[in-house]
């Protein structure tokens, strides 16, 4: 037991994020997105203790494999407006979907930019890409603002 002189309050999905070392390409994501003129302005959204989403949070090997794909050295080379749209493809909106939970979405997870197919623990997005939700060892990493689940590929395009 340690004595504190303040109330140390609890950690939100952005904690986890800029405190992971293995989540900085999310983090760099964030910052570029919100570098944009958007709805949603990343950070303080998911700072927010009074707002709820679920986040599947790409691990850096998924940036590096997005950056490979799109021929840029770094996310300051892509547009904001499309780091966004990203963006939006890994959060559902009012929700603490944790991985129990995950079966009673139907098979699907309904992002902010777009329903996705889920089978298990895969996520199939609108390009035919197989992203694994990185279970058992980082789903349900809970926040007091949401629950942020580490996958294995930057999801791109929402099933149509």
């Amino acid at each position: 037991i340690h004595t504190v002189d303040a109330v140390v309050g609890l950690p939100t999905i952005a904690t986890f994020a800029t405190a992971n070392p293995a989540l900085s390409g999310l983090v760099a994501a964030i910052v570029r997105a919100d570098e944009g003129d958007n709805v949603i302005n990343w950070l303080p959204a998911i700072s927010d203790p009074d707002l709820l989403f679920t986040v599947f949070a790409p691990a850096d090997p998924a940036f590096d494999v997005l950056l490979a794909d799109l021929g840029a050295a770094s996310l300051d080379e892509v547009d904001p407006a499309a780091v966004n749209g990203l963006l939006t493809l890994h959060v559902v909106n009012n929700a603490n979907v944790r991985s129990t939970d995950l079966g009673a979405l139907g098979g699907v997870i309904p992002t902010i930019g777009g329903n996705l197919d889920l089978e298990g623990t895969v996520i199939t997005d609108g390009d035919g890409n197989a992203i694994n939700i990185l279970a058992p060892s980082l789903v349900d990493i809970q926040a007091v603002n949401g629950v942020v689940h580490a996958v294995d590929y930057v999801i791109r395009a929402a099933v149509e």
